[in-house]
């Protein structure tokens, strides 16, 4: 959400505010119960307010507390939840994760610049 070059003392409503103003972009990661918490709604509102572009990224890991996006929706203040209605969100995944659910492996050769697949 916030430029790279943000420090821990820049960590404040006006840093925050600053790193939206400073982004391209505005990456909002789901999780339960994101839209609850009062720093991820001032952010949005930041977002909003700045017309940034949105990109969603959701939790889909039963392990690491999925976004449940009816519940997400319900549970968020009424100018938040177009956020949700009007975005696609990509599902985020984890190496480890993909390994045991996809037996097609990818990886990169970096001597020829290209990528190679791989069945185990």
């Amino acid at each position: 959400m916030h430029s790279t070059t943000q420090t821990e003392e820049d960590i404040s409503i006006e840093g925050m505010a600053e790193g939206i103003r400073t982004s391209r972009n505005f990456i909002l990661f789901l999780s339960d119960g994101v839209l609850s918490r009062p720093y991820v709604q001032f952010e949005i509102r930041c977002a909003l307010k700045l017309r940034k572009p949105f990109i969603l990224i959701h939790e889909a890991d039963e392990r690491h507390h999925p976004c449940d996006f009816a519940k997400e929706l319900d549970a968020a203040p009424t100018d938040l939840k177009s956020v949700l209605s009007s975005h696609e969100s990509l599902a985020w995944r984890r190496r480890h994760f993909e390994q045991k659910s996809n037996p097609c492996k990818i990886r990169l050769d970096p001597a020829k610049a290209n990528y190679k697949f791989s069945h185990h």
